[in-house]
């Protein structure tokens, strides 16, 4: 698979399976995310992860609008990976799974397709009027 993309042209030709496997892979995210939600709120830091998740996505968020007539958003899955273990704790085998998951999805990535900037600079051409 050399170049997936998630546009809506692309999707509409998809086949069978792979919305199967799309609904699967997001029903098993939220029942991580939900799990980790739980498994924070009982140990008494949910707020606290709460916190700083919002913080994050808000710098993200603003360091975007900011730079969105220069600079186009670009994250890979090694992206994600790296944040969903920044978030992880490790007291339980579910979270160690999903720890080990993505390491090896920020590892994969990394090596084979290189780390690249999430904000990339735009060519004059490509800039918006």
């Amino acid at each position: 698979m050399v170049h997936f993309v998630l546009t809506p042209e692309a999707i509409k030709k998809w086949p069978k399976i792979l919305f199967v496997i799309s609904g699967v892979i997001l029903v098993l995210a939220f029942a991580i995310l939900g799990y980790m939600m739980y498994a924070y709120w009982i140990s008494g830091v949910f707020f606290y992860y709460m916190g700083w998740c919002f913080l994050i996505l808000g710098l993200f968020a603003l360091i975007t609008c900011c730079l969105r007539k220069t600079h186009k958003v670009h994250m890979h899955h090694y992206t994600v990976g790296m944040i969903v273990i920044l978030t992880l704790g490790y007291q339980s085998i579910p979270c160690s799974l999903v720890h080990g998951f993505c390491n090896g999805m920020m590892i994969e990535g990394g090596s084979r397709w290189g780390y690249d900037p999430v904000w990339i600079k735009l060519h004059p051409e490509e800039e918006p009027a």
